[in-house]
């Protein structure tokens, strides 16, 4: 695994352009991705690859992996830097950015399911982006559950950044991200099938009321079998931890040597390296929202339990989850990510308000 020290940093928008000008170069960018498959790449000579029959199912980290993963990261908070108030402002959007919006979501799946650390969480029809100027990407590790299927985890820094939906100002500090990708071979791209967000609200424009843009809970529970199956694949993996009591793989279970699991104290795991030791009690559920089609299936859900990883000790309150399970070409299913959002301290009860626009 390459040092962190050797790992490629991406920057964007480092000479503080204005986000008009920015977003018509990002437009063009997609614009040439439409006609050379790219996927709204930072420039028209880097290609996205096409996923290979050939690829070995249990593909481990690559060169190849990471620069492809890197790429469309790269594209995506490109896409985000295009949205909302112009560059150097905090604050509500003081521009149209229904068309920029519509850029971001070009990069997401119709399955798509984000959660923020702030609490919200979108699907692709609720879908609405933070508001972010600068941004720096490190760290990128991958694994590949399928040829057609990507999870990455990494850390980006994007000061300034806004949730143009709650009105918080997030922190400037490099915070991880778990994102997986799926191949789309009718349009020929990558697309974002699940995002969990890790960076907290330090801030928050008091002024500003919030937007309130949530999934419709009754449309994910429309498919009895759907919901049936995503309840016995979370309890399974909760079986799973509590038999093996650490999260690495093992036979017959979930968890593989290609999936990814974050959790809110900024730890990061590839399960097939040794992972902590796992103390999970019975586990209260709810709000389940259900998404996905074909061999993938994304599951948010909130959990109450009371646990811990390592030497740490999580709240035992109601926290977030995100899980993205995938099918083999044997037909099973398998865990390709999961992001934890139980804190091992809660969010500071008083944060400061930032009441004038900058």
């Amino acid at each position: 695994m390459t040092p962190p020290s050797e790992r490629p940093k991406f920057s964007g928008n480092e000479n503080a352009m204005k986000k008009i000008k920015f977003r018509f170069l990002v437009q063009l960018i997609c614009v040439l991705s439409i006609s050379q498959q790219l996927l709204g790449a930072p420039a028209a000579s880097q290609t996205i690859q096409v996923p290979s029959k050939n690829t070995k199912e249990q593909t481990l980290d690559s060169t190849e992996d990471n620069a492809l993963a890197s790429k469309l990261i790269q594209a995506f908070f490109a896409s985000l830097s295009a949205t909302g108030s112009p560059t150097g402002t905090i604050g509500k959007p003081l521009v149209d950015d229904s068309e920029a919006r519509q850029e971001v979501k070009r990069l997401l799946d119709q399955d798509v399911v984000i959660q923020r650390a702030d609490g919200d969480f979108f699907d692709y029809t609720s879908y609405y982006p933070t508001d972010i100027d600068e941004f720096t990407v490190s760290n990128v590790n991958t694994t590949k559950p399928r040829p057609d299927l990507i999870v990455a985890t990494y850390d980006v820094s994007t000061p300034g950044a806004t949730s143009l939906t709650r009105g918080f100002v997030n922190s400037a500090d490099f915070t991880p991200r778990l994102t997986t990708f799926r191949y789309n071979p009718e349009l020929k791209r990558w697309l974002i099938l699940s995002h969990a967000s890790y960076n907290q609200p330090i801030k928050q424009i008091c002024n500003q009321p919030s937007i309130l843009s949530t999934p419709d809970t009754k449309r994910s529970d429309g498919e009895p079998a759907r919901t049936r199956l995503a309840n016995t694949l979370i309890e399974k993996f909760y079986t799973d931890l509590q038999v093996h009591r650490e999260a690495i793989a093992h036979q017959g279970g979930l968890i593989t040597k290609n999936t990814q699991i974050m959790t809110a104290d900024g730890y990061r795991q590839k399960t097939g390296n040794e992972g902590r030791s796992v103390q999970v009690g019975t586990t209260q559920k709810r709000g389940f929202f259900i998404a996905g089609s074909g061999n993938d299936l994304v599951v948010r859900y909130e959990a109450k339990t009371k646990g811990r990883i390592g030497g740490v000790e999580f709240t035992n309150e109601w926290q977030p989850r995100l899980a993205t399970f995938s099918r083999n070409s044997k037909g099973e299913w398998e865990l390709a990510s999961f992001a934890s959002f139980n804190y091992p301290a809660s969010p500071p009860a008083n944060m400061q308000c930032l009441n004038k626009h900058k």
